[in-house]
């Protein structure tokens, strides 16, 4: 299965709200969070994108800037790798972390919640259901 349905997913895709508290503060939410998820059902079939060599790194800045980078194997339309540079901005909208990059990937068009040291993005596009976790990592 090829990812070009949500790799490419449209401006129009809807930001999911509601969700966890409005405690949740930009201090909380500083750090570098590795993909712990990253699966797509379609069709009654599901990937898991991470055990097919999929990475994802997200640095999420107090100054709500963004970098990282999502790599997909054979993730372009023409099967080739996807790279993505995650660059951009984020913010927390009704307790939900939205993202804006300029790359045009499914992550800018998911709400994600927060649960604990994750950010857990579950949303449809098309009829491809998208579930990525994001997990703070520790370095102490």
């Amino acid at each position: 299965m090829k990812l070009p349905a949500i790799a490419a997913v449209s401006l129009a895709a809807m930001l999911a709200g509601g969700g966890c508290s409005d405690s949740t503060s930009v201090t909380d939410l500083v750090g570098l969070y590795s993909a712990t998820q990253f699966t797509v059902a379609e069709s009654g079939s599901t990937t898991d994108w991470l055990q097919g060599g999929a990475t994802l790194q997200l640095i999420l800045n107090a100054n709500q800037t963004t970098a990282g980078t999502l790599f997909i194997p054979g993730g372009n339309d023409d099967g080739s790798d996807l790279t993505a540079d995650l660059t951009g901005t984020w913010t927390v909208d009704d307790g939900k972390v939205l993202f804006d990059q300029p790359v045009d990937t499914f992550i800018r068009n998911m709400a994600f919640t927060v649960s604990g040291n994750t950010l857990i993005g579950d949303e449809t596009f098309g009829t491809a259901r998208v579930r990525l976790t994001l997990t703070r990592q520790n370095f102490d």
